[in-house]
């Protein structure tokens, strides 16, 4: 990870953040000489503007406003949102090194074939400690639905609605993450899969 186009100013700063494929390591997302690249938009503290908008009179070291940039790599999210940034972060950094993110997922929309996705959008918030040690992550969507065909040539569909998730977890001594987190959804979700020939095939439910 790097950074590039720093602006320094007064009161705030504007900088990208450059994600790049380590090099000689093959990455399935990211091919040699790309990267995603992220608008990040800095309020310094200790009362950062952003927070004063919402009305937030805890002293704070930053403010970050975090978008995607629209390039080679993340085009296709962006034709899925109609043109717009698929998400927006803005996380408060406290003189702790604690930080608290709001996360707004956008609406996705794609259909081509066999394959669609539609995605109603969701508000997550995730907290984290200055180490990373102990995070929670709670939210909720409302709807989502993939089409797709697997490896099998056959049909996949995954759907969800009124998906709500809360839980926390802290890294243990030995170095695993212990927690709870829990994750529900509506009584009509479901995951099944058909051969696409019908002659022969499985269909499962989850709930």
């Amino acid at each position: 990870m790097s950074y590039q186009n720093y602006h320094r100013g007064v009161f705030s700063s504007q900088l990208q953040l450059l994600v790049k494929p380590i090099a000689g390591k093959e990455n399935p997302w990211i091919k040699s000489g790309q990267s995603v690249i992220f608008n990040e938009s800095v309020d310094h503290g200790p009362f950062p503007l952003a927070q004063l908008k919402k009305l937030n009179l805890i002293p704070s070291m930053a403010s970050i406003q975090t978008t995607l940039v629209n390039n080679e790599v993340s085009k296709p999210l962006f034709d899925m949102a109609k043109g717009e940034t698929p998400f927006e972060i803005n996380s408060r950094i406290g003189y702790s090194g604690d930080s608290s993110s709001d996360i707004s997922l956008k609406p996705l929309n794609y259909e081509q074939k066999d394959e669609k996705v539609a995605f109603s959008g969701g508000e997550f918030q995730l907290n984290a400690d200055r180490d990373g040690k102990a995070i929670s992550l709670s939210g909720e969507a409302q709807s989502g639905r993939i089409d797709a065909v697997n490896e099998y040539n056959q049909k996949v569909q995954l759907t969800f609605n009124n998906l709500k998730t809360d839980g926390s977890s802290t890294l243990a001594s030995f170095g695993e993450r212990v927690g709870n987190q829990k994750l529900s959804t509506g009584k009509n979700d479901h995951f099944s899969g058909r051969q696409r020939t019908g002659t022969a095939g499985r269909h499962g439910d989850q709930r």
